[in-house]
């Protein structure tokens, strides 16, 4: 994404420009039951939109060959981790977008923040 203050090419218009994806991954190894769930917040009007669900319950993980919970005294054996995912676009699409107000002498601004709160 990119804000043009003044258009340098035919059909260019002030404003926010493009988009631009964040993909959240979390991912559960131990042995317990966890929930996982997002937030997105924007700044300058732009918008975020989820892919899909925003949170979500991750089971314990799993050892591939008999799928029961693992005994994690045993350090030789690694569980199959349960993840969950979603992908957060940022753009313009209702064009609310404002300028940023900020140093012009920047070269990149946040446009927003993305926050995982992982729960047991």
């Amino acid at each position: 994404m990119k804000y043009v203050p003044t258009p340098t090419n035919p059909g260019q218009v002030v404003g926010w420009q493009g988009s631009n994806g964040y993909k959240v991954t979390v991912s559960n190894q131990s042995n317990a039951l966890v929930h996982a769930s997002t937030t997105a917040t924007t700044n300058f009007g732009l918008t975020a939109k989820p892919s899909g669900a925003t949170s979500g319950d991750l089971n314990p993980a799993t050892t591939t060959a008999d799928g029961k919970n693992i005994t994690y005294k045993d350090t030789s054996l690694k569980g199959e981790a349960t993840t969950f995912g979603v992908t957060y676009t940022y753009d313009n699409t209702n064009n609310t977008g404002t300028a940023p107000n900020v140093d012009k002498t920047l070269t990149s601004v946040t446009v927003g923040t993305i926050t995982v709160k992982v729960t047991k």
